[in-house]
């Protein structure tokens, strides 16, 4: 998934405006839960947040991200989360210039056995369904100017269907009903900068 604002990679201190000069660019894990409901798929997240906002986790040092993660998940859900029957893949990664950000992607399948909106309410949990959501991209050189978090979904669902084709162990968890879900996306690579096809 390409990045929101301009790169900043190959400058020296020296090249940046002074008031950039002593900022740190920092790690943070961008996490997007979803399972499917009657055949669809839905965004989870917590009563107190935006739902337009993924959930951010500021990288530990010393930590792998995904354990990070898992952590964060099992505080959040409880007995609801079950890490056997979940899947939690990296999809993408961007960089914001304005926040001196680079953001990592985490896409969190959980199953939807685990669910229902009774239960959903009572965790204090609410799921939005995702409508038709597609990718905003960029040119050959640069990132697209804006991207939204249905943009970041759409690429992270793209990866997930080319996960669905290659990968073993993540057809093995990975429930019957987001088979026919996936078959609308176009599998994607995970990647920073995409290319168009050029006639």
């Amino acid at each position: 998934m390409s990045g929101s604002d301009q790169l900043a990679f190959g400058y020296e201190a020296r090249d940046m405006p002074r008031s950039t000069e002593r900022r740190m660019t920092s790690i943070w894990y961008e996490i997007l839960p979803v399972t499917l409901e009657a055949e669809q798929v839905v965004v989870l997240y917590r009563c107190e947040d935006d739902e337009a906002q993924p959930w951010l986790l500021p990288h530990q040092t010393g930590t792998h991200p995904n354990d990070a993660i898992l952590a964060h998940l099992e505080r959040c859900f409880g007995d609801l989360f079950e890490p056997e029957a979940s899947i939690v893949h990296s999809t993408s990664w961007r960089y914001c210039q304005r926040t001196e950000r680079v953001i990592l992607t985490y896409l969190v399948v959980m199953p939807q056995r685990a669910w229902s909106y009774k239960r959903i309410a009572s965790d204090r949990i609410m799921a939005r369904r995702l409508g038709k959501v597609e990718q905003a991209r960029g040119d050959h050189l640069h990132p697209p100017e804006k991207i939204e978090v249905n943009h970041v979904l759409a690429h992270a669902l793209d990866h997930l269907a080319m996960l669905r084709n290659s990968d073993e162990r993540i057809n093995e968890v990975l429930e019957s009903g987001w088979i026919e879900v996936l078959e609308t996306r176009i599998p994607k690579p995970a990647g920073y900068v995409e290319v168009e096809e050029i006639n």
